[in-house]
C-alpha cells in the first residue's frame, strides 16, 4: 500500500503543481484546490536520521506542542485499533484573529519490510467541548510517507490542506502557507536531532 502512494505522489500530474520553494533540501509545491479557494501543499526533504527515530518522533503526539509552530495543546481523545489515535489539538494565532483548535485521526502504519511508514491525519466529527473564543477548523488532511534512503538518510513527503476557518482571507492564507511549511520541516529536523541519543 505504501509502495502504492508513494507512485502516487511521484508520478500524480506535476503539471497541476507549482514550484515555491528548493532550499536545504526542502522542496515545496502548492497547487489550486478543486473547491476551495485556498492552496494544498506539497512537500519533499531529507532527514539526514534514521527512519524508526523520524517516524518514533512524528508518533509522539503529546510531544508535538513542544515543537509544532502555534501548536499551544494537544489531548488523546482514544485509540481505534492500536494504529488510528483521535485528538484534540489547539493553536495560537496572533491577534486580532482568534485561536484555532481541530479534532483530528490519526492513522499511524509502518512497513518493515519495505522500510517505509506513514501517518495519514484527517479531520473528524468526534465531538469535544468548544471553548468560548475558539474557532474550529472543519477542513483538514495531511498525509505523509516516509521512506528509507539509507542507515541514517530518510526521505519525508507530505501532501495537505487545511482551512483555518472563520473570516481568515484566502489570500492571506496562501500567503503564508510556504512559510509555515518550510520551518515545519525545519523544526522538525532539529527536535529529531535533540533526541538523538
Amino acid at each position: 500500500m505504501l509502495s502504492g502512494l508513494l507512485l502516487t505522489l511521484d508520478s500524480s500530474s506535476q503539471n497541476d503543481w507549482e514550484l515555491k520553494r528548493d532550499k536545504d533540501d526542502i522542496v515545496i509545491y502548492t497547487k489550486e484546490s478543486k473547491d476551495n479557494p485556498l492552496k494544498e501543499y506539497r512537500a519533499t526533504a531529507i532527514i539526514e536520521s534514521p527512519l524508526n527515530e523520524v517516524y518514533q518522533f512524528l508518533s509522539d503526539l503529546e510531544y508535538r506542542p513542544a515543537w509544532v509552530v502555534r501548536c499551544s495543546g494537544l489531548e488523546i481523545i482514544d485509540t481505534v485499533g492500536g494504529n488510528q489515535i483521535r485528538y484534540h489539538t489547539s493553536y495560537e494565532i496572533p491577534w486580532p484573529l482568534a485561536d484555532r483548535d481541530l479534532v483530528v485521526v490519526a492513522d499511524l502504519s509502518f512497513d518493515e519490510a519495505n522500510r517505509k511508514a506513514r501517518l495519514l491525519t484527517i479531520r473528524t466529527d468526534t465531538q469535544f467541548p468548544l471553548k468560548k473564543g475558539i474557532v474550529r477548523m472543519l477542513k483538514y488532511k495531511e498525509d505523509v510517507v516516509l521512506e528509507e534512503l539509507g542507515p541514517q538518510r530518510t526521505r519525508f513527503n507530505a501532501e495537505g490542506f487545511a482551512d483555518p476557518g472563520g473570516n481568515v482571507p484566502a489570500w492571506l492564507v496562501n500567503m503564508f502557507l510556504v512559510d509555515g511549511i518550510y520551518d515545519s520541516v525545519v523544526s522538525t529536523r532539529m527536535e529529531i536531532k535533540k533526541r538523538e541519543p
